[in-house]
């Protein structure tokens, strides 16, 4: 008679669990197993010998598509600044993840590094045309990593393709953006980008000259800044 054996290898057994073993695919002969004790002191070892590793997996990275973002604001009837700096200011005690998404001033978090694709200025569709376009005309962007400026120029070549569209019959109402709010009608840096490695300062300047009061009309809201740039983040994985 041939003798066929099937092992089954579920990794070892407790003590007092039976092995199964299969004989021409027909009979069961349980064998009781003994396996070495393991006291409470020895568990609990390795238990916290397991919370002691390093989660992080070496040289592999965590790759997908990102935006890094940072809001700024103005008052009405409020005299507008000489420059704003986005990206300083992280998740904290001024700002909640609805303003901006920087978990330290002015660089990412060890050992991240971020591929900028482009660069982009939103208003809130509530903000009065008068004051968008005062603003638009005046200020300009300097794109900084570190002392260098990779971007540069008026407001108006970093377009927000994204916002609210549609029209309004009163006249207290208005619907205004930079630019279309479609996601291709943006300024791409091409397949090039910029690349923010790990440690690296980075920053958006806006600046003018000549700055303004916003409106003071009944309807009027201020000013609602939304700088973006779109990119790769490269995080760790774990």
């Amino acid at each position: 008679m041939n003798r066929n054996e099937v092992t089954f290898n579920l990794g070892r057994p407790a003590a007092g669990m039976l092995a199964v073993q299969v004989i021409d695919g027909k009979s069961y002969r349980p064998e009781r197993v003994q396996v070495p004790y393991e006291d409470l002191d020895q568990v609990l070892a390795r238990r916290r010998a397991a919370r002691r590793a390093n989660p992080i997996v070496p040289n592999l990275a965590d790759r997908q598509a990102w935006e890094l973002y940072d809001r700024e604001t103005v008052a009405t009837n409020t005299v507008t600044a000489a420059s704003y700096i986005f990206f300083q200011t992280p998740i904290g005690a001024t700002k909640t993840k609805n303003s901006t998404n920087m978990i330290q001033a002015g660089r990412l978090e060890d050992p991240q590094r971020f591929f900028v694709t482009a660069l982009r200025f939103i208003f809130a569709s509530d903000v009065l045309s008068v004051d968008i376009n005062a603003f638009l005309s005046a200020y300009y962007c300097e794109f900084y990593i570190g002392q260098k400026i990779y971007q540069e120029g008026p407001l108006v070549l970093f377009p927000g393709g994204a916002g609210v569209q549609g029209q309004t019959s009163r006249t207290d109402e208005s619907n205004w953006n930079n630019g279309a709010p479609c996601p291709s009608a943006i300024n791409l840096l091409g397949e090039e980008g910029v690349w923010i490695l790990q440690g690296q300062q980075f920053r958006c300047e806006v600046k003018t000259s000549t700055t303004f009061t916003t409106s003071n009309a009944s309807a009027a809201t201020g000013l609602d800044m939304l700088c973006v740039l779109d990119g790769i983040i490269y995080r760790q994985v774990q």
